[in-house]
C-alpha cells in the first residue's frame, strides 16, 4: 500500500514534469498542446521504449505531412516551374541535414528521451526524424492548419533565410527546361579529360557554339559545373 503522502508527493513529481514539458513545447509550437501524450511519444527515441511506443510511426507521418506542405508550396509559389525541378526543390527543402539542422536550432535535442549517451547531436538524423515526429503529434493533436503553421514558421522560414531551395539545384535539368521553353537544341558533351587525371570534362553547345565548360571528378560533377556556368551565360 502506497501511504499517501508519497503517492502526493509522486504525483506532484509528474504534474511538474508534464508542466515543463508543456512550457517546452509551446516555446517550440508558440501553442498549448491538447493532448500532450502524442508530444511524449514524439520525443521517445527508439533506444528507451520499444519501437511501437516510440517516435518511428509519429516520423512516418509527419514525413508524409512534410512532404505534402512542401509541394503545395512550391507548386504555389513557382507556377512556371516543372515537375522535375519542383522535385529537386523540395528534396532541397526535406533534405535530412536541413531538417536535422532545423530540429537543433528549436532546442529538439534537450527533450528527446534516448539512450545514446551524449553523443546524440552526432547520431545518424535522430533530430531530424524527431522533428518529423513532432510535425505528426501537431497533426493528431492540432489538426493539418496547426501543422502547416508550424511547418511554414519552422521549416520554409529557415529554408528561405538559408537559401535551401538554391542548393545543389539541378542546374542541368534548368538548362534543358530552358531549352524546351525557347524551342531549341542544346546539347552537353562529356569525355575524359585528355590529362589522364580520370577527371571529366564538358562542354554545353547551344547554336554550334561552346557557351559553357565544366570539370568534375565525376560525369553528373562536370555537367552541373558546366550546366551552372550556362546558367549565368543565359540569364536564367
Amino acid at each position: 500500500m502506497i501511504l499517501p503522502w508519497i503517492r502526493y508527493y509522486y504525483q506532484q513529481f509528474f504534474a511538474q514534469k508534464e508542466f515543463v514539458l508543456l512550457k517546452a513545447i509551446y516555446k517550440i509550437t508558440t501553442f498549448l498542446p491538447q493532448n500532450i501524450k502524442w508530444y511524449k511519444q514524439a520525443l521517445q527515441h527508439k533506444s528507451v521504449v520499444k519501437s511501437t511506443d516510440s517516435n518511428e510511426r509519429l516520423e512516418f507521418l509527419g514525413d508524409a505531412i512534410l512532404t505534402l506542405v512542401t509541394a503545395e508550396y512550391l507548386f504555389q509559389k513557382y507556377p512556371q516551374a516543372a515537375e522535375g525541378l519542383l522535385t529537386q526543390w523540395r528534396a532541397n527543402m526535406n533534405n535530412r541535414k536541413v531538417l536535422n539542422a532545423i530540429a537543433y536550432g528549436i532546442k529538439i535535442h534537450q527533450l528527446i528521451q534516448h539512450n545514446l549517451g551524449r553523443s546524440i547531436n552526432h547520431q545518424h538524423n535522430v533530430l531530424g526524424n524527431t522533428l518529423e515526429a513532432l510535425i505528426g503529434a501537431i497533426y493528431l493533436d492540432r489538426g493539418f492548419s496547426y501543422c502547416k503553421k508550424f511547418i511554414v514558421k519552422k521549416v520554409f522560414d529557415f529554408c528561405i533565410k538559408y537559401k535551401i531551395v538554391e542548393q545543389n539545384l539541378n542546374y542541368k535539368g534548368k538548362i534543358y527546361e530552358w531549352a524546351k521553353k525557347e524551342k531549341v537544341l542544346i546539347q552537353f558533351l562529356t569525355q575524359v579529360h585528355n590529362d589522364k587525371s580520370g577527371f571529366f570534362y564538358t562542354k554545353i553547345v547551344l547554336k554550334n557554339k561552346i557557351i559553357a565548360e565544366g570539370i568534375g571528378q565525376q560525369k553528373k560533377t562536370a555537367e552541373q559545373a558546366a550546366a551552372q556556368k550556362a546558367c549565368q551565360v543565359l540569364n536564367i
